[in-house]
């Protein structure tokens, strides 16, 4: 995984079947968030292993500390194919460790290298605001999937958006409305 030298994880994501839920028992337990909920992200495109998809989830995004943590929901019915469903087994509520998100300049890159070491690409994907991600299934190698951000200014702005709202939190509203 030499690929991935250097780079520290920005988000670590879990797969969820109710993202508010997830979000709510983690700030209890932790105190983490507040947490942002944007609901049917919207996607430019999204291919599931190599696949083009009508891939349809929900986030809710909050800082834990230095690392912003996700809960994914799915919204498509079962047994819809998705890198949830990789991780959340039918039925089941999670939480779930799904991924580990890490941001660089480099993402296409680090993903071809990693595929021509033999990874599979679960998800590539871009966001209506224009942020690209690519998801690998390295649960074999590390017991969770990677994410790999291309660092933009937008992708940029909505971490340091979470994190600024994390400082002095103090547990009014853990959940609120956000967009990506």
């Amino acid at each position: 995984m030499d690929v991935l030298k250097g780079l520290r994880p920005a988000q670590i994501a879990f797969a969820v079947s109710d993202a508010r839920k997830a979000a709510m028992q983690h700030f209890s337990l932790f105190g983490s968030g507040p947490y942002f909920v944007v609901d049917n992200i919207k996607l430019k495109f999204a291919k599931y292993r190599g696949q083009q998809t009508d891939w349809d989830h929900t986030g809710a995004f909050g800082q834990w500390g230095d690392v912003m943590l996700e809960f994914m929901q799915p919204n498509n019915p079962d047994p819809f194919p998705s890198i949830i469903r990789d991780v959340l087994p039918e039925g089941a509520t999670g939480p779930f460790l799904h991924h580990m998100a890490f941001i660089t300049d480099d993402a296409r890159e680090r993903a071809l290298a990693m595929q021509d070491k033999g990874i599979t690409l679960a998800l590539h994907c871009e966001l209506e605001s224009g942020i690209e991600a690519f998801i690998l299934d390295t649960r074999d190698q590390l017991g969770h999937m990677v994410e790999l951000y291309a660092g933009t200014p937008t992708l940029r702005e909505i971490y340091a958006a979470v994190k600024e709202a994390s400082i002095g939190f103090d547990g009014t509203d853990p959940l609120r409305a956000g967009s990506v």
